[in-house]
């Protein structure tokens, strides 16, 4: 309530006119505001927040054509002169896969080759700007099972290989000279367990469950530790052009107390500790720039509250709100059977029919028809509102984009399209890529497209007809 006003002197008549056409003008510009800003799809803040577009996914080379071959790179190129190297094979059933992932523009891969009595596993790095080898390739040693490899910061690739449930050999990869820092038995384990190591953003960490979460170090010993029970909410939207995931959670080791902690994956950090009285947070979603939480104090439910990425409260409290499943990269609310999109910083940017949601550049879209089988992505405008086309597009499967055009590369076994391009201005195709290998596979690495042939012997860039590609 805004304290009364000191007593003042008689004002002149001619400033109280004044007074009362600004009073009733601003009366009139809130009832217009208000009758706008109602409207579904339209901004509901007062002042535009700043916007930082996802434009991660953004490809250097113009794709309204047909792309062709830039630089070709082998196994010799990648230091392996057996004529049996290749990439390693997707196995879907063991999770494993040939791609282990990018470090600003260097992309590491899984290779092979032919031994007896086991085959012997390689690491290999390649420049996607030129095709070039940051190193000889690197042995991981042989083994019927393909090892399994994670980013660990950006200076270290770990690398784990499993010779039966109760054996691992770990393997430290410097990733930029490709000198192993460290190679010898391990209990990290990449499966089911204790010690569990997956993926989160830039960092390889290892869970356990009803235990917790530990960082994990140069010599592939487990550093940091959060207390919890183990269940770390992943979520990686770096194919959609958003940044790395930098903090995470997990619930509570008693079910009983409904209760997350959030964390840092970088250092362990801990942005909220569900362990102890204070407000308890019953579900979070972490997204770019902070997280959102449902809050409860002392049996009070206090509603949606937003976060920044150290943990400090931004904006205000949804008070009638609850938090979906998933986020696209934004805070998202569900309230009166509609969704409202929010900014990093808290504040209601505009509402929106619930369905499935991605974000790419400054595009929000959404699925109205709740079909994937037959979708109808209606485009909006970030941070804005304002609606666009609605499309058929297969948004699981993109994969990057220049001005208007949205590249989609469904990765699937057998599949007969390896790339398609679409035109998000009219929804039309331009063009469909044939693949030619069950191992055909399409990546975007920084601003370049890499293709592995279909037998996995060959890696190339994809670039507009007429660029010359690099020496």
């Amino acid at each position: 309530m805004r304290p009364a006003p000191h007593e003042r002197p008689a004002a002149h008549p001619h400033r109280k006119r004044i007074r009362i056409a600004i009073v009733v003008g601003t009366v009139l510009t809130i009832l217009v505001a208000v009758g706008i800003w109602s409207q579904r799809g339209h901004r509901l803040s007062t002042t535009m927040p700043q916007w930082e577009p996802a434009s991660g996914a953004f490809l250097s080379s113009p794709m309204h054509e047909t792309p062709v071959t830039g630089w070709r790179s082998t196994s010799p190129r990648w230091g392996l002169t057996d004529p049996t190297a290749h990439l390693a094979s997707i196995d879907i059933r063991r999770g494993t896969r040939p791609f282990v992932g990018a470090i600003d523009k260097n992309a590491y891969f899984i290779a092979t080759t032919s031994a007896a009595p086991e085959p012997v596993w390689w690491l290999i790095a390649v420049d996607t700007l030129t095709g070039d080898s940051l190193f000889p390739a690197v042995s991981l040693g042989s083994g019927v099972r393909s090892p399994k490899c994670f980013l660990n910061g950006g200076e270290q690739v770990l690398c784990l290989r499993e010779h039966d449930d109760s054996s691992v050999t770990a393997s430290v990869v410097d990733s930029r000279t490709g000198a192993v820092t460290f190679e010898g038995a391990t209990d990290l384990r990449t499966g089911m367990g204790r010690l569990e190591v997956h993926q989160v953003g830039m960092y390889a960490v290892a869970r356990t469950q009803d235990q917790g979460v530990y960082g994990i170090g140069p010599r592939a010993e487990t550093t940091w530790f959060v207390p919890g029970d183990g269940s770390i909410q992943v979520n990686d939207l770096t194919q959609f052009g958003l940044p790395p995931q930098e903090i995470t959670t997990q619930g509570h080791r008693n079910p009983r107390l409904w209760s997350t902690t959030v964390f840092s994956v970088k250092d362990g950090k801990v942005l909220h500790d569900g362990s102890t009285e204070s407000d308890r947070l019953e579900k979070t979603l972490v997204y770019p720039g902070g997280f959102a939480a449902h809050v409860d104090r002392n049996d009070d439910d206090l509603g949606v509250q937003f976060f920044d990425s150290t943990g400090n409260r931004v904006g205000d409290s949804v008070r009638d709100g609850s938090l979906p499943d998933g986020t696209p990269g934004l805070p998202i609310v569900t309230s009166d059977g509609e969704y409202s999109v929010f900014s990093v910083d808290g504040r209601r940017l505009f509402n929106i029919p619930r369905g499935a949601l991605y974000i790419v550049d400054s595009t929000l879209y959404v699925n109205a028809s709740g079909s994937q089988a037959f979708p109808e992505w209606q485009q909006y405008d970030l941070p804005s509102g304002k609606t666009g086309p609605v499309c058929d597009f297969a948004m699981q499967n993109f994969i990057g984009f220049n001005d208007t055009t949205m590249l989609f590369a469904p990765n699937m076994p057998n599949s007969q399209v390896l790339l398609s391009a679409y035109d998000k201005t009219t929804c039309e195709r331009l063009w469909k890529m044939p693949s030619s290998g069950a191992d055909e596979r399409v990546w975007r690495v920084g601003d370049t497209l890499i293709r592995s042939s279909g037998d996995g012997t060959e890696l190339t860039s994809l670039a507009a007809p007429g660029e010359a590609p690099p020496r």
